[in-house]
């Protein structure tokens, strides 16, 4: 399974814009709230963090 294009897929089906790094992407939402997601070397989730705007 590719984590990143499973993460990628539901981030854009749930209307986040998407802004892709090579070991990471960076995930914008309209109400402004942000989500990042770093993938490892074997393009596992790694690490995942945000901000929810209220």
């Amino acid at each position: 399974m590719d984590h990143r294009i499973a993460v990628e897929s539901f981030l854009q089906q749930q209307a986040w814009r998407l802004d892709p790094a090579p070991t990471s992407v960076t995930a914008h939402h309209a109400d402004g709230s942000t989500l990042r997601v770093e993938f490892d070397a074997l393009g596992r989730v790694s690490n995942m963090s945000g901000t929810v705007s209220p």
